[in-house]
């Protein structure tokens, strides 16, 4: 029988530290992951931001004559057609479509570009504030986490930042996405 060898005590038990190439291969590739879903989504917000400001395109009113829904399952949604009349007259566009719901005979304020037309009101600004927040609060927390793979007592300055991150960005984000909601509650 071979007798089991004691540590003294008070020794703590220490774990050999991982190849530095490997460290952490894990939590990067995680962050890698946010960071992918961070630009995916301001791909898509923050050129809608101007858009539902008007500063970009066209400016003028959709009047909608009637809506449909396209699409199946949960891939639908509700599209709606009418006439479109630019602020200055010039433009007219009897066959525009909006991929919003309104009602028959609604005057919408939009903004024509790149062939599709989009909403200029405040929930729409605020929809596309709170993607360009949800963005910000995305890359401050996974670009340090890819950049030092993990966030602990040692990353001090790296916790620091993503700590940063959650506590401004992702309440202005839930904020945004409220008013959102709200004025699209009031104004519909």
């Amino acid at each position: 029988m071979a007798s089991k060898k004691r540590r003294p005590r008070g020794t703590a038990v220490t774990q050999a530290e991982p190849a530095r190439g490997k460290r952490h291969i894990g939590q990067r590739l995680a962050g890698a992951c946010v960071l992918v879903l961070a630009i995916v989504l301001g791909s898509f917000s923050v050129p809608g931001l101007p858009r539902s400001l008007g500063l970009v395109g066209t400016t003028g009113t959709l009047t909608v004559r009637w809506c449909e829904t396209v699409g199946f399952g949960r891939g639908s949604h509700t599209a709606c057609h009418g006439s479109f009349r630019s602020d200055d007259g010039r433009t007219v566009d009897e066959a525009a479509r909006i991929d919003t719901e309104y009602t028959r005979g609604h005057r919408v304020p939009v903004t024509a570009s790149g062939g599709a037309y989009y909403s200029v009101t405040p929930s729409a600004w605020f929809g596309w504030l709170a993607g360009i927040g949800a963005t910000g609060f995305l890359l401050g927390v996974g670009v340090p986490i890819v950049l030092f793979g993990r966030l602990d007592e040692r990353r001090p300055r790296a916790s620091r930042v993503v700590a940063r991150s959650a506590t401004i960005l992702l309440p202005a984000t839930l904020v945004c996405l409220v008013v959102c909601l709200v004025l699209d509650g009031i104004c519909s």
